[in-house]
């Protein structure tokens, strides 16, 4: 097959798919409300944390937990009256000390036994802070506050998809531009042989808590949207072992 010919189709095939994209809030309004569809979009944030932490060759259980914080920051944020625009920044900056948290494990512990720590984080987080904070009825600080509500121009369902989609692409070309940078190269050389990396006079530790941190971000946005999506948000919905779903 020629270059032309390849080119040609891969064209006619992002073409398709954007199209897809941009009018599938229209295209399945006969299946009644976008609440799925909103939802796939949110566990696909999801998905793409979890898969960061595959660049070094790791897999967390404590996603949920990272996303329950992000509800919670929007949450307080919101009652305090910060614009949407302030929210999101601040939310991914509230995601760094739990991911430090994390990545303390991550420096000293591997494959399964970094997953059970990470599941036991999780389980303290839902256990001690979700169930207090949250309550069985999605009551915020133990009370009926107030729901998580949608920004300002994005209430409606279309609209809404649109903030979350854009938000997952914008996410995933991080990801992509990362990965195919000289970050991304390094982290390949770590998940082959950490020994190996450290002797070239790198710090395997530096590259763990920077992905660390990455997949915590996308992780606790995931989480703020899901509180604006779902409005009062239970802490059963928070427990650790629905990470292995996602």
């Amino acid at each position: 097959m020629s270059r032309n010919r390849r080119t040609l189709l891969r064209s006619l095939g992002l073409f398709a798919l954007t199209a897809f994209v941009v009018t599938m809030p229209y295209d399945m309004n006969w299946a009644g409300s976008s609440f799925a569809l909103d939802y796939g979009v949110i566990i696909g944030m999801v998905v793409l944390s979890v898969s960061v932490l595959g660049w070094i060759g790791e897999f967390t259980l404590a996603v949920v937990a990272q996303m329950g914080f992000g509800l919670v920051v929007v949450n307080l944020c919101q009652d305090a009256g910060l614009p949407f625009l302030v929210i999101m920044p601040v939310v991914i900056l509230s995601s760094i000390p739990i991911s430090i948290l994390l990545g303390v494990f991550a420096l000293r512990l591997r494959g399964v036994y970094f997953a059970i720590a990470t599941l036991a984080f999780g389980y303290m987080a839902q256990k001690t802070f979700f169930q207090t904070y949250l309550g069985v009825q999605g009551g915020f600080g133990g009370t009926e506050s107030k729901a998580i509500t949608r920004p300002a121009g994005f209430t409606g369902s279309e609209g809404f998809y649109y903030l979350l989609m854009g938000s997952l692409l914008l996410m995933a070309l991080v990801c992509w531009a990362v990965n195919r940078s000289w970050i991304g190269t390094s982290l390949t050389a770590l998940r082959e042989s950490e020994a190996a990396f450290s002797v070239l006079g790198h710090s395997p530790g530096a590259y763990k808590l920077l992905t660390i941190c990455l997949s915590g971000a996308i992780a606790t946005v995931a989480g703020a949207y899901f509180g604006m999506l779902q409005g009062l948000v239970p802490s059963n919905y928070f427990q650790p072992a629905l990470a292995i779903l996602y």
